[in-house]
């Protein structure tokens, strides 16, 4: 039971969230965390306590385990504090484009760009489509003109 609640809610957030970038971001941070914890480790029984780097290699590793779990709270927080930013600022920026006219401004430009898009192709096909009125028109009347290479009848 827990197991279709439970696909059910990631079902959810990944058809209306950003789920999987969340999922991205934490799994960078936590990645991180982990290894600066294993680096600092490292860099304690070096350096503090004078040991060889091979043990101190080894006695970080050992501990490896409790680094990655100490680190997911850190990451988990870190991930929420940068969406919550980059929430913020996209919404910001949103208001900011719409207080300042920069929404309807592309809008409005879009509209115009297609207007003048279309009246280029107006302009270049005016004469070819003129051309093929006068020749239809030629040929609905019988006053059709041989072309030099059709063999006169």
């Amino acid at each position: 039971m827990l197991d279709t609640v439970l696909a059910s809610i990631v079902d959810y957030l990944r058809q209306r969230t950003a789920f999987p970038g969340w999922a991205v971001e934490f799994l960078v941070c936590f990645a991180v965390f982990t290894s600066v914890r294993f680096a600092a480790a490292v860099w304690n029984g070096t350096i503090l306590e004078g040991e060889t780097l091979w043990v101190a290699l080894w006695a970080s590793y050992d501990s490896l385990r409790a680094y990655a779990e100490d680190s997911v709270v850190p990451a988990l927080i870190f991930t929420a504090i940068v969406e919550v930013i980059i929430m913020v600022l996209a919404r910001k920026r949103m208001r900011l484009e719409r207080e300042e006219g920069r929404e309807e401004g592309r809008q409005e430009g879009r509209a115009e760009g297609r207007q003048e898009g279309l009246a280029e192709v107006r302009a270049e096909l005016e004469p070819i489509i003129k051309d093929l009125q006068e020749r239809v028109r030629r040929l609905e009347n019988g006053r059709a003109e041989q072309s030099p290479d059709a063999p006169a009848s």
